[in-house]
Parts: C-alpha cells; sequence; structure tokens
C-alpha cells in the first residue's frame, strides 16, 4: 500500500491551541487509523494541521494523494433552511458532478436519509451522514472523523461504520477516526495511535496490516 500522508516532526507554537510535541506517522492506502487521547491532548491541532485549517506549525506534512482531506467534526457547513438534497446539489454542481452521481454514491452506501426535509429539522446523526455523503462527493483519498460517534445510538454507530466500511473498499481511502473512547477504536481500527500533552506516547497494531483491506477492520459487522 502506498503512502497517502506523512507527518515529519510536526509540532506547533504560534498559537494557544496545545502544541504538539513533534508528532510523526504516516497514512497508508486504505487504511483506518484511529488516533485516542483525553481532552486537551491535541487531537483537534492534528487534524487542523492535516486539514490545512491551521497553516503556522513546524515540521512537515507531506500529501501524495490531492490535496482536498475530507473532514467531519461537530460543526456543519450546511445551509439550514435548505433541504440536504438540495445542499447536496450545490456540492455536486462545485465539483462537476450530477445529482444522478450523487444519487448513485448515496445508493451504493445505503444511506438511510430523508433528503426532502430541511437540514434545520435534521437530528445530530443525521447531520452527520448528510456530511459524510457530502465530504465523499468531494472524492478525497484522506477522510478525517473527529469525534462522529458520540451522540449517536447503537443502530445509528453500526450504520455510519457499515458507510465507511464500504467507501474504503470501493475507493481504497484512508481514513483517521479521532476520539476519546478507545473502545470504539478497537471495534473499527487495526491500528490506534495513542496521543497525551501533545505527544505519541504508544501506537498499537489492533490486527495484522496486509497489503490489502482486513476483513476484520469492522469485527462487529
Amino acid at each position: 500500500m502506498g503512502k497517502v500522508l506523512e507527518l515529519i516532526d510536526v509540532s506547533k507554537s504560534y498559537d494557544e491551541c496545545i502544541v504538539l510535541d513533534h508528532v510523526s506517522f504516516s497514512i497508508h492506502e486504505g487504511e483506518l487509523i484511529g488516533v485516542v487521547g483525553p481532552k486537551r491532548s491535541g487531537k483537534t491541532t492534528l487534524a487542523n494541521i492535516i486539514t490545512g485549517k491551521m497553516k503556522r506549525y513546524d515540521g512537515t506534512v507531506k500529501k501524495f494523494c490531492n490535496n482536498y482531506i475530507g473532514y467531519i467534526g461537530d460543526k456543519f457547513n450546511f445551509y439550514s433552511f435548505k433541504t440536504g438534497m438540495d445542499n447536496l446539489k450545490y456540492i455536486a454542481s462545485r465539483h462537476n458532478l450530477s445529482i444522478n452521481q450523487v444519487i448513485d454514491i448515496i445508493r451504493f452506501l445505503n444511506i438511510k436519509i430523508d433528503l426532502n426535509e430541511k437540514v434545520k429539522n435534521y437530528s445530530l446523526a443525521m447531520k452527520r451522514k448528510l456530511a459524510l455523503i457530502a465530504e465523499l462527493i468531494k472524492n478525497p483519498k484522506v477522510i478525517i472523523l473527529d469525534e462522529v460517534t458520540n451522540g449517536l445510538t447503537s443502530l445509528e454507530l453500526y450504520e455510519f461504520k457499515l458507510c465507511i466500511k464500504k467507501r474504503i473498499e470501493q475507493k481504497n481511502i484512508s481514513v483517521l477516526l479521532i476520539s476519546d473512547m478507545v473502545s470504539e477504536l478497537e471495534k473499527m481500527c487495526y491500528k490506534i495511535i495513542i496521543l497525551q500533552n501533545g505527544r505519541i506516547q504508544d501506537s498499537i497494531d489492533v490486527n495484522n496490516i496486509s497489503s490489502s483491506i482486513n476483513k476484520n477492520i469492522f469485527r462487529e459487522l
């Protein structure tokens, strides 16, 4: 598997965010890697550096793929008084996709969502589903999921995991899953990076990584 992203001695020292202490790791095609740590351990700072939201830092972030990296967190940039479908049509038009191509993505992932409802009436789980579709429309090679499991029921979490698994297998994308719940990461990832006080404390291989997608990445599916 080829590299899609590499961080080399990345640290942050130019604002009041949590300072990263020479964080280094690589992400390869098709990998699902977890980053776990307590609050204020530097997880969000790391995500902001990788996605380019944070510009000033020491170290190197190498991208071996298209420049766009998908991101889903707890804030959503949708038009709340428009329907889910209207929002997706707008995003698709900006990325030269037809709405039929968007519908094909939704059907393939089997995402259950009412796209005719206004976003302001969506639950948190519905907004996250819409955000997942919106990010996949942009065809990223890497997508960061920042605390996306919070607030989801067991059924919603299962559906979300299944969507991610399907897209990894279809497009060989790489996923960086950030959470403070190691129990969820153990069920989904085959590599976990433990971050504390801005420093990598340990890196754990949950499964033996092979050259192809391990069928046991999502062990409970």
